[in-house]
C-alpha cells in the first residue's frame, strides 16, 4: 500500500498487527481523510478494521456510524472482479452483457456520496452497462467531461460513441448531489427513459438561488454560461417526452427539498422525501433504510412497468 501521512502507516500497521489504531496522537477530526483514501482505493478490509475501532473510540463521531452502517449492508460481489477506481479519470466504463447503459454523474469529492470503489458493489448487481462521469471543473457538467472533449456537445456526442459501443438500446442516468443537473441535462439530451436523483440541485438561475447555498456559484455559473439553460424544470417542461425523474431527498434539508419541490410539479417527476432527515447526503439514510435497492431496480426496469419505485408510492401524488 502506497502511504501519504503517518495516519495512513499506523492505519495500515493497525491492521497488520491486529491491533486498534493509535487514536490518541491526533486529532479524531483528520482521521476520517485517511480512511476515505483507503474507502477510495479500494482496501475495505483496512478501512473497516480502522472504522470499527474509530467508531469504539469515538461513539458520537457521526462519520463512523455512518460509515459502519454503510460497510454493514455493503453487498458482496460474487464473481465479478472488484472495482479499482482511477481518481484521475473523468470516465470509467464498465461493461456487462446488457441494452441498458446507465450514467452515472458523480458530485462532491467526485463519488457518488460513498467512495465508487464502495458504491459499486450495489451498481455491479445491476443488469446493465455502468457509466462513471466526473465533473473535475465542478461546473455541474456544463462544460462537458474534458476526457471526451471541449465541450457538452462534443462530450454528448462522445457518449454515444460510449453507448453505441455497449450496443445500449436503453439510457437511464443517475445523478448524486452535485451530479444530479448533469444527470437531468445529459439524460434529456440522450433521450434517457429516466434518471434518479439523489438530492441535488435542479435550479442553477440565479432569480431561484437568491435564498440558497447555491446563489454564489449561480451566478457565477450565470456569468460563465450566459446562454446555456440553467433551470431544469423549464428544460423539461419544455421537452415532448421528457425522462421520468425520481427525485429522492431529506424533508428537512431545506435547500434540497426546495429544489426537488421545484420540478415536482411536472407529471414526468416523482418525489420522495425521506422523513425526519436533514442529511444532504441522502444516500446513507436510503441504504440504512434498506430502499436503497427499490431506487435503483427502478431505474433499470423496462419502461413498459409503468411504475414507481415502491419506497416512493405512497410519498407522492
Amino acid at each position: 500500500m502506497a502511504t501519504t501521512s503517518p495516519l495512513d502507516d499506523e492505519l495500515e500497521a493497525a491492521y497488520r498487527e491486529r491491533r486498534p489504531p493509535v487514536f490518541e496522537c491526533e486529532d479524531p477530526a483528520t482521521w476520517p481523510l485517511a480512511i476515505l483514501r483507503l474507502l477510495d482505493s479500494g482496501q475495505f478490509n483496512i478501512a473497516e478494521h480502522a472504522l470499527r475501532h474509530l467508531r469504539a473510540a469515538f461513539p458520537a463521531l457521526e462519520y463512523a456510524r455512518n460509515l459502519c452502517d454503510m460497510l454493514d449492508r455493503m453487498p458482496q460481489i460474487k464473481g465479478q472482479a472488484t472495482f479499482k477506481d482511477d481518481a484521475s479519470k473523468d470516465v470509467q466504463v464498465v461493461a456487462h452483457n446488457s441494452e441498458v447503459v446507465v450514467l452515472l454523474f458523480c458530485g462532491g469529492r467526485h463519488a457518488l456520496g460513498l467512495p465508487l470503489p464502495m458504491i459499486h458493489n450495489w451498481l455491479a448487481r445491476l443488469p446493465a452497462n455502468l457509466v462513471y462521469l466526473r465533473d473535475f471543473r465542478s461546473v455541474h457538467f456544463l462544460h462537458g467531461v474534458p476526457s471526451l472533449g471541449p465541450t457538452r456537445d462534443t462530450t454528448l456526442a462522445a457518449l454515444r460513441g460510449i453507448i453505441a459501443s455497449l450496443n445500449g438500446q436503453r439510457i437511464v442516468c443517475y445523478g448524486n448531489s452535485g451530479g444530479v443537473f448533469g444527470a437531468l441535462d445529459y439524460g434529456l439530451e440522450l433521450g434517457a427513459e429516466k434518471v434518479l436523483c439523489m438530492a441535488g440541485v435542479t435550479n442553477l438561475a440565479p432569480a431561484s438561488n437568491i435564498h440558497t447555498r447555491y446563489k454564489t456559484k449561480a451566478l457565477a455559473l450565470k456569468s460563465q454560461f450566459p446562454d446555456a439553460c440553467l433551470d431544469m424544470r423549464e428544460a423539461y417542461s419544455r421537452a415532448v417526452n421528457p425522462p421520468s425523474v425520481c427525485i429522492v431527498y431529506g424533508n428537512s434539508s431545506w435547500d434540497d427539498r426546495i429544489q426537488a419541490e421545484q420540478m415536482g410539479a411536472l407529471s414526468c417527476v416523482t418525489l420522495y422525501g425521506v422523513k425526519e432527515c436533514n442529511l444532504h447526503n441522502i444516500i446513507i439514510e436510503v441504504i440504512r433504510r434498506g430502499e436503497y435497492e427499490d431506487f435503483l431496480d427502478w431505474l433499470v426496469r423496462p419502461p413498459e412497468e409503468k411504475t414507481y419505485p415502491r419506497a416512493a408510492t405512497a410519498r407522492t401524488r
